[in-house]
């Protein structure tokens, strides 16, 4: 009697399945079923694996699309204009108050109109005799900002507190000339040693000013140059007096209340205060051209002509 493979068994694949039916000789309707079954099932594995095969090469372009589009985005995050950069970095600093006394536009006093006008323009507090002005300079800034910033610089170099570069810690003087770079960001006068330096320092004005205002205060607690509050001269400056930097210069008032006045209108107080440095200056100036002037070296006494006797 010949053993009929079930329809469950397994007689292999392909040729295995076909020499085994040879064997048994005339099979039965039993044993083809079950070779019909090992080809099906044959036939779906090859089938399968093209659509396997399809389907990891559609991944790998999908994963290296997505891998493609984060680095271009990232690319595109560092080559955004420094420019737009810089601008949002100063808006997120507040900056320091217009202390020039005269129009930014005209260059005329502020208040020749009777209508000053105040406005923040490209992260800055500019003041205006009038709204024309504040409107001319919207629509031309390069025209006007650059002789806003010469005189700014003139202002607050005198009272700049180190002859370093604030970022890479490097000497601004070379061969007793200055060499430093002037940066005006938010109206405070920023120096550095190079255009690399300058970037930083416009990328993140407010670590910087942070800096700056440490060295303003250290100063001030050694040598502050007026005796009296700014606000009320009336009142002596004792161990109570409040101390603040406002637009680079150290300022001290007898309490909270002039502090608060100072803060909220500027320029009714920092002129005194910048007079009262410059005097300090001036007066300390000889004192220091002492210092380092050389010591005449005693006088030789003349040899008498002769040998001795």
């Amino acid at each position: 009697m010949i053993a009929v493979p079930c329809e469950g068994s397994s007689l292999g694949s392909g040729g295995d399945a076909s020499r085994a039916l040879d064997r048994m000789g005339n099979p039965c309707a039993s044993a083809r079923r079950c070779y019909n079954v090992v080809e099906r099932a044959r036939a779906r594995q090859i089938n399968r694996r093209p659509k396997d095969i399809s389907m990891r090469l559609i991944t790998t372009l999908l994963l290296a699309t997505l891998l493609a589009a984060l680095a271009f985005s990232q690319d595109g995050a560092k080559s955004a204009p420094a420019d737009q950069k810089t601008q949002e970095a100063a808006q997120e600093w507040p900056g320091e108050p217009y202390t020039l006394e005269t129009c930014a536009a005209s260059g005329r006093p502020i208040d020749v109109k009777g209508t000053p006008q105040t406005v923040r323009f490209e992260g800055r507090e500019l003041k205006f005799c009038c709204k024309g002005c504040a409107d001319y300079v919207k629509k031309n800034p390069a025209k006007f900002l650059g002789k806003v910033d010469e005189q700014l610089i003139a202002q607050q170099k005198p009272i700049y507190p180190t002859g370093k570069c604030l970022v890479a810690g490097k000497p601004l003087s070379k061969g007793g000339k200055d060499a430093g770079v002037d940066v005006m960001v938010g109206n405070r006068l920023f120096r550095v040693c190079c255009g690399r330096c300058a970037s930083k320092v416009k990328a993140n004005p407010a670590k910087y000013a942070a800096q700056l205002d440490a060295m303003v205060l250290e100063r001030a607690a050694e040598a502050y140059p007026m005796e009296n509050c700014v606000v009320n001269p009336k009142r002596k400056l004792d161990a109570k007096a409040k101390t603040a930097v406002i637009a680079g210069r150290p300022v001290k008032t007898c309490c909270s209340g002039c502090m608060r006045k100072v803060r909220s209108k500027p320029m009714d107080h920092i002129p005194a205060i910048d007079s009262a440095i410059a005097k300090a200056r001036k007066e300390a100036a000889p004192e220091k051209a002492q210092e380092k002037a050389p010591e005449k070296a005693p006088e030789k006494a003349p040899e008498k002509a002769g040998g001795k006797g």
